[in-house]
């Protein structure tokens, strides 16, 4: 299958997660730490068999994959408190500044420069 096929579905399951977190949080599971462990233990469920398929191995480094980890750490929590209290409409198009702060920090701490056209893209992406 080709590689655009598969970032199609995983934006279009980005898009679910979005809309069925909303809905499981408010409706269904009040606790957020409880929706959270529920959520990031079948998270890992489904791609353990898949990684182990695929041949994942033990990493030589750990410093990024800790710092990784942390952040997304902080933000699950930051996501599971604010999802049911912010409008899906409005959580969801937050994501869309992802690639801008990437940008942003890989200019900053990895020293990537862009030409004009990304520049550009970087800003259509801000004023859209």
């Amino acid at each position: 299958m080709s590689y655009i096929a598969f970032a199609w579905i995983a934006s279009i399951s980005f898009a679910m997660v979005g809309i069925i977190g909303k809905l499981t949080s408010k409706h269904q599971v009040k606790n957020p730490w409880l929706f959270s462990f529920v959520y990031n233990f079948l998270v890992l469920c489904f791609t353990v068999p898949i990684a182990m398929y695929y041949g994942a191995g033990t990493p030589d480094h750990w410093t990024a994959i800790i710092l990784a980890g942390g952040f997304y750490a902080l933000f699950s929590v930051i996501y599971i408190l604010v999802l049911p209290l912010l409008d899906v409409t409005v959580m969801m198009p937050l994501f869309n500044f992802r690639p801008v702060f990437t940008a942003f920090f890989g200019a900053l701490f990895l020293n990537e420069l862009y030409n004009i056209s990304e520049y550009a893209l970087i800003a259509v992406v801000v004023c859209a």
